[in-house]
């Protein structure tokens, strides 16, 4: 490969958006852990389990509301703008987004419903209820956003 040819490839237009997303991607893993770092140093050893715990339902609950559109949603969509459909790929888009907020919807309020239930039944703490209750709206919002 010649000189010109590597310069021209970091000087692109997609290198500069692959090292924006990388580097917006970085920044929020090193806030996660930062948050995550400063609230550790602050509860004790299992409040920070609990901590986790609450957590981790967040994120799996939140992964199942999309029900596995994020990809689709994108290939069609840049199929539509490959063609030039605009208004298709914003239908594909919008859709994609509304059901997903449905989904998420209905998710937080049946966590938010059996919270106690899944606390006593299934981790037998019911000290986590109220923790449970409290991420059904970040179910929500990690969803959304």
């Amino acid at each position: 490969m010649k000189n010109s040819n590597i310069v021209d490839l970091i000087t692109s237009r997609t290198a500069k958006n692959i090292t924006l997303v990388l580097s917006g991607n970085v920044v929020a893993a090193g806030m996660g852990f930062l948050a995550i770092l400063l609230i550790s140093r602050e509860i004790s050893v299992s409040d920070f389990g609990l901590f986790n715990l609450s957590i981790s339902i967040m994120i799996i609950v939140s992964r199942l509301s999309s029900l596995g559109m994020n990809t689709p949603m994108v290939k069609f969509a840049s199929a539509y703008l490959e063609v030039n459909k605009k208004a298709a790929a914003a239908q594909v888009i919008r859709t994609t987004l509304h059901v997903r907020l449905i989904a998420s919807l209905v998710l937080a309020v049946i966590t938010f419903s059996a919270a106690e239930l899944i606390s006593t039944k299934v981790f037998h703490y019911p000290e986590l209820t109220s923790l449970i209750k409290l991420i059904s709206s970040g179910i929500l919002c990690v969803a959304i956003f």
